[in-house]
């Protein structure tokens, strides 16, 4: 049964059935809350696919990688295989016989069995996919990758490879959507196998923008009815201006309007200024905030307050223009929505700061500029540690326990340390961020 209309995300929807249809891969940018898991169902229903594609024998596979045990080949080969289970027995006489299916999860049950030996995990793999390739000459896979920043910023350089070669082995039979919340290209240090997967991807990225009023209005609509209340079209109107129709934000504004949190009543200032301190709506701006890169928070930060000397930065323009985060307006930009605004000019600028962790890319800026030379796993480990404790002495017992499971390990943990110090450090010989306590610890300052 069809849960949205087919007009759901039409722009999207049909360029993305086109590359389905052509066999093409494609990356999905947006920011936290835009609604890509709705977009990700609706391209999963049935009655769009043959809406969009016919009765052409294709298969949607959905992994969320936010379920996955680590980010070894192993466990995500098994978190991909559990959702062939999980699809073909759903709808059996439909992809497959049983026997088949069957034969797909013995072969699941001999990749686990494998352990940490990666040659036999990949080859029950490429066994279990071939068992579903092969029964239709002319099906097409197009696996949705959700959440796949992670595994591409974590994950062993030959998974990568082992997803390309899946490709070259099917052609235009199989293909990959892949949806992160930046590039591909900025996520991590760049290396062979990346680069050849990236490559299926890049010439076909597109942004998942907040709604149009269609889709707003109709979410607005699908809410209030779940609780037997109604919007009139004045409040719709007012409330898909000031979320920019960004779905977390909309959900959020339209719940409280509902619920007598706020009132509507046509003037929209003074209506909607409870509706900036609500806790729903400072929790959706906040995941908006945090899934951005610290260059786009602070060129969002220029347009919320009005700067007038905007430092142009072409690259991250053109991001935050492909998120719909940022609008033009003739020479001028303005951000999407009101609220998030309002969000943004009380916020504050980490980018200052003398010692920085960028989540969102997994790096160190000094000064507000990356280390040049990036940290070792170890390294990084200890660094984190100190970070989530800023300005917090920690004993060295705590770090060799935490980072080697070994309260013996004096000399690596002062080898590491040293090598820390002479990245972080401006000068590593008068440490300024990477502190010893004396006859007790370590300390990272911000100072």
């Amino acid at each position: 049964m069809n849960q949205r209309p087919f007009s759901f995300r039409q722009t999207e929807t049909e360029c993305l059935m086109r590359f389905a249809q052509a066999g093409e891969s494609a990356a999905i940018i947006g920011v936290s809350g835009v609604g890509k898991s709705n977009l990700f169902n609706h391209l999963l229903d049935p009655a769009v696919q043959s809406h969009y594609l016919g009765d052409q024998p294709l298969i949607f596979l959905r992994v969320n990688f936010h379920f996955a045990a680590d980010f070894s080949a192993r466990s995500i080969f098994s978190l991909i295989l559990e959702q062939f289970e999980l699809l073909l027995e759903q709808s059996a006489e439909r992809w497959l016989p049983t026997e088949k299916i069957r034969q797909i999860e013995s072969y699941h049950d001999q990749l686990l069995a494998a352990g940490s030996d990666q040659l036999i995990s990949q080859r029950f793999f490429k066994k279990a996919v071939r068992t579903l390739m092969t029964a239709d000459p002319e099906r097409k896979l197009i696996f949705l990758f959700d959440q796949f920043g992670d595994v591409f910023q974590a994950a062993d350089e030959r998974l990568f490879a082992n997803l390309r070669g899946l490709r070259e082995d099917y052609k235009y039979r199989l293909a990959f959507f892949v949806f992160s919340r930046q590039p591909l290209d900025q996520l991590a240090p760049p290396d062979r196998a990346r680069e050849e997967f990236s490559e299926l991807l890049t010439a076909n990225q597109i942004g998942l923008k907040p709604y149009q009023a269609s889709d707003a209005f109709e979410m607005m609509q699908r809410v209030a009815q779940r609780q037997n209340k109604s919007l009139s079209a004045k409040q719709q109107e007012v409330l898909f201006e000031v979320t920019g129709g960004h779905s977390g934000l909309l959900r959020a504004a339209t719940a409280a309007a509902l619920n007598s949190q706020i009132c509507l009543k046509g003037q929209l200032k003074r209506d909607l200024d409870p509706l900036f301190d609500l806790p729903q709506i400072k929790s959706e701006s906040q995941k908006i905030w945090d899934s951005l890169a610290v260059e786009e928070q602070r060129l969002l930060t220029y347009v919320a307050t009005e700067v007038k000397q905007i430092i142009e930065n072409r690259t991250v323009i053109q991001q935050l223009l492909t998120k719909g985060i940022l609008q033009e307006e003739g020479r001028h930009y303005r951000l999407f929505s009101t609220l998030f605004a309002r969000f943004i000019q009380r916020q504050k600028a980490v980018w200052d700061e003398p010692l920085y962790y960028d989540r969102q890319f997994r790096r160190i800026l000094i000064f507000g500029k990356p280390l040049e030379k990036p940290l070792t796993p170890t390294e990084m480990q200890i660094f984190l540690l100190l970070y989530e404790r800023l300005g917090e002495p920690i004993s060295n017992q705590e770090i060799k326990e935490a980072v080697w499971s070994d309260k013996e390990a004096d000399q690596p943990l002062k080898t590491n340390i040293y090598r820390l110090r002479r990245k972080l450090e401006p000068d590593s010989k008068h440490p300024r961020f990477l502190v010893t306590v004396a006859g007790y610890g370590y300390q990272l300052s911000n100072e």
